[in-house]
């Protein structure tokens, strides 16, 4: 008897006995796809989604293959070549209504993102919106709504910047050799079209000038809203702006005029954290009424002053060219900014200026705690006697420098700064691939090759991270020289990228030569990058108080 009952309480389905709330709240956490699918779970299950609180749907890569035909086949037809994705959020929101017995439920988080938008589907958008609005307006707290997806948000060049099928499809269609009259009478949209002048604007064209859909005005008075992220759209502010409750906003790809950005803003008093990415047409932006804590800057090369309350800030991010001195303007305590991200986008600094006005950017968080650099060329410019005087970093805890790593002053930057961080406790090194156009030099015996003691390696250094070691000269001098200097180095972990195996167990084995064979220990980890298909083998070795033989 005892032994069947305890059958009977394991056969117990105690997950399915939860209430719906409780059920509908798990399913959230997983794609909308996937919580749908839990409806064929059993009779318990099929109306569960109604509970779900969230709404994500991510579209995949785009099916639209290498050819001009398939593209005008759904210009013929009048058809969306989105329909496959359009008609599964649609099913969702149905399914979703046909559960909760006719009506729409409310949503706290609505996510839709877009590999390649068009203007045809903003019909539909406009009914998702709506529906995610109607009842759930006093409870949802995120909207996030990206149709800019499989697009570049920046025109610089980006040496990890993969080429997607969308890419090749709209240069084919930009540059076809038809004339507009013969792609308008088949249905094709006219992607050039003449400036105010009447002249072709084809040179320096870019996508954000057709993404026409615009934001109803009902999100912006969404009183409940906490997070916002829009991408490839265009805002319709309402008269008033109801968004008392906003602490994330999140702007890409917007071509609205100065104007309204900044009112859109100035709409948010809670606002804490503010990403401004690629948006073209906004060159003066202030944030003073607020307190914000994270202010990330990306590819808008025609800003030109940023105002900023920064006795909050914590966190600062910036990516594009090199800025002047005025760009930036803080009024408040910068010592308290304890993440700094400065990404220089397109070529290494190659200008005077360039170089002092880094400098001077630099110079703004020297009180920070976590830094990450990024340049094409890592290094690059450093030879020149302004950086003797590079600002001394004595809170800085984590170091990242991400560029390439072929030339001997990228070595002798990456020196340099280290001199200017005495407190370091952890470096990560990512390499980018190899130019082509700058290939690997010999590197001239100089200090950096172990003749000079860096207070930090000494004394602070625990970690080191290097992404993407691929072996050559300059490299494998560095690595010595930091596995050398680091006297109390706890852990290096070691990314290399895909390649064959021989080569990474040789790179691998001049790793380890160093420890001995008795001082390490040894841990593999694969993991793929859907991109390019690339594997990274991680190899950390602890080590241990015996010290380094020599090798590598």
């Amino acid at each position: 008897m005892a032994q069947a009952a305890e059958a009977a309480e394991v056969d117990v389905d105690r997950l399915s006995s939860l209430p719906d709330g409780v059920l509908g709240h798990i399913l959230s956490f997983l794609p909308t796809y996937e919580a749908g699918r839990a409806a064929v779970l059993s009779s318990r299950w099929r109306h569960i989604l109604a509970s779900a609180h969230t709404f994500s749907f991510d579209q995949p890569e785009s099916p639209f293959t290498d050819c001009e035909s398939c593209y005008y086949s759904y210009v013929d037809e009048k058809q969306s070549r989105n329909y496959y994705f359009l008609n599964a959020v649609t099913a969702a929101f149905l399914c979703r209504r046909r559960c909760a017995g006719g009506r729409d439920p409310p949503l706290r988080v609505f996510r839709v993102s877009f590999d390649w938008y068009h203007r045809w589907d903003g019909a539909m958008v406009d009914r998702w919106l709506a529906c995610a609005t109607r009842n759930g307006a006093k409870e949802l707290r995120h909207v996030e709504l990206r149709l800019e997806g499989g697009r570049e948000a920046c025109d610089y060049e980006d040496p990890y910047r993969s080429t997607k099928l969308e890419d090749k499809m709209y240069k084919q269609v930009t540059d076809s050799s038809e004339d507009e009259d013969d792609l308008e009478g088949r249905g094709i949209p006219n992607f050039i079209e003449p400036d105010s002048d009447g002249n072709n604007v084809d040179e320096g064209y870019h996508w954000q000038e057709k993404l026409d859909y615009t934001v109803p005005k009902r999100i912006f008075t969404c009183v409940a809203l906490r997070t916002l992220c829009l991408g490839g759209c265009l805002l319709n502010l309402p008269a008033t702006i109801s968004l008392p409750s906003l602490e994330t906003l999140l702007l890409t790809g917007l071509i609205d005029s100065e104007e309204v950005m900044q009112r859109l803003i100035s709409s948010c008093p809670c606002l804490v954290d503010l990403t401004l990415e690629a948006c073209s047409k906004v060159h003066t932006i202030s944030v003073l009424d607020t307190h914000l804590r994270r202010l990330a800057l990306r590819c808008c090369h025609k800003l030109l002053s940023v105002t900023v309350d920064s006795s909050d800030l914590r966190v600062f991010e910036y990516k594009g060219a090199v800025p002047s001195p005025s760009l930036l303007t803080l009024h408040g305590d910068a010592q308290r900014i304890s993440s700094c991200t400065i990404d220089f986008c397109g070529k290494e600094l190659s200008m005077i200026g360039q170089f002092v006005w880094f400098k001077k950017l630099l110079r703004m968080f020297v009180g920070t705690k976590h830094l990450h650099l990024r340049s094409d060329c890592l290094g690059s410019g450093f030879e020149d006697p302004i950086f003797k005087r590079f600002p001394v970093f004595c809170r800085l805890r984590h170091l990242e420098l991400t560029g390439r790593l072929q030339h001997y002053h990228a070595v002798d930057a990456i020196t340099r700064i280290l001199m200017q961080a005495p407190n370091l406790e952890v470096l990560s090194l990512v390499i980018l691939p190899v130019s082509d156009h700058h290939p690997e030099d010999s590197p001239p015996l100089g200090y950096w090759q172990g003749d000079t003691t860096i207070s930090c390696l000494r004394d602070h250094v625990r970690e080191i991270k290097m992404v993407h070691y691929q072996g050559l000269e300059v490299q494998r001098k560095l690595l010595k020289f930091l596995l050398h200097n680091a006297l109390v180095l706890d852990e290096i972990c070691c990314v290399f990228p895909k390649g064959p195996l021989d080569r990474e167990t040789e790179m691998m084995n001049e790793i380890k030569a160093p420890f001995g064979l008795r001082d390490f220990f040894l841990f593999l980890r694969f993991s793929c990058e859907q991109s390019t298909d690339s594997c990274e083998i991680p190899v950390k070795i602890l080590r241990s108080k015996g010290g380094l033989k020599d090798g590598l």
